[in-house]
């Protein structure tokens, strides 16, 4: 199934599901897929996912012992700024 279709599926089930009468619902995915198309068209667009920020911090804060913040940093891939923001923390 190519991007655009799976798109056109999202914009008509969320639509339907906030009570959107299907004219409008129509527009809204004709509208949706000629924007995407002129953008992206012929591309095929990153949509990266985004972790649970919440539930990152936690698991940070119950692995961090004060000594492994590069190990950490290293396997869930996040930067030393990004380590220090999730933790509330200044940089030390």
């Amino acid at each position: 199934m190519s991007f655009l279709s799976e798109l056109d599926e999202v914009v008509w089930w969320a639509c339907d599901q906030h009570g959107v009468d299907p004219e409008a619902t129509k527009r809204v995915s004709e509208s949706l897929g000629s924007i995407v198309r002129s953008r992206w068209g012929g591309t095929e667009p990153y949509v990266g996912s985004r972790p649970d920020r919440q539930a990152l911090a936690e698991k940070i804060r119950n692995a961090y012992d004060g000594t492994n913040r590069d190990a950490l940093c290293q396997r869930v891939g996040m930067s030393r700024r990004t380590f220090y923001r999730l933790l509330g923390k200044s940089q030390v």
